[in-house]
């Protein structure tokens, strides 16, 4: 806005002052006219340089006290920080949360792999044919070492979720008895050290109970 005020004047400054009509000087209208326009401008820019100066002014203050509180925030934070360190039994209580909480994600980490077991071996019980895993087919008295990481078997771990499996439907109300002779039956093979057939006739059972009516 300045700068347009500036080139008025500047248009104003090339006109002539009068303009001579035979013997008579009148003023160049085309100059009055531009001093018309500079002038309030001139008035504009002023007053919109006063407004920037103000809010730059403002901006400032704003600045500073943002930072200043800032700061008391970090100091408090600090002397809170400095007085725990310094209380004997604030480190103990906080070293019994910190161990709490560390004893409450080892539980959660083992029932999330207890978790992770039964569905795979779930999973597997609803497979049909005999593709099988393993591991789900030997007792835990047999155990797999491949390097450091030891894996036994989960055939007990099998005859319980299948056992569990039943149990549910039967007390929904659904007939359940096919599937708790083919339990039986998985039992007596297990019994014989028969495992591969033991799951068999597991998954059998789990499959019949999971189908009830």
């Amino acid at each position: 806005m300045q700068a347009i005020a500036e080139a008025a004047e500047e248009v104003k400054d090339l006109l002539w002052d009068d303009l001579m009509i035979g013997n008579i000087n009148l003023p160049n209208p085309v100059r009055i006219v531009a001093a018309v326009i500079a002038l309030p401008l001139w008035l504009l820019a002023l007053s919109m340089r006063a407004d920037l100066d103000v809010f730059l002014a403002c901006n400032d203050n704003a600045h500073q006290a943002l930072t200043e509180m800032h700061k008391e925030e970090s100091e408090i934070r600090l002397e809170a920080m400095k007085s725990m360190l310094n209380d004997s039994t604030k480190i103990t209580d906080l070293k019994r949360t910190i161990a709490n909480r560390a004893d409450r994600m080892d539980v959660y980490a083992v029932e999330f792999r207890k978790l992770t077991l039964r569905l795979d071996i779930e999973k597997d019980l609803l497979r049909m044919g005999d593709p099988r895993i393993s591991l789900f087919q030997i007792p835990q008295s047999v155990c797999i070492t491949v390097g450091e990481h030891q894996s036994c078997g989960q055939l007990e771990t099998v005859r319980d979720i299948v056992a569990d499996t039943i149990l549910d439907n039967r007390s929904l109300g659904f007939d359940t008895t096919l599937a708790s002779v083919a339990l039986a039956d998985g039992e007596s093979q297990r019994a014989l050290g028969l495992y591969k057939e033991a799951y068999t006739r597991y998954r059998y059972a789990y499959q019949l109970a999971v189908r009830s009516r």
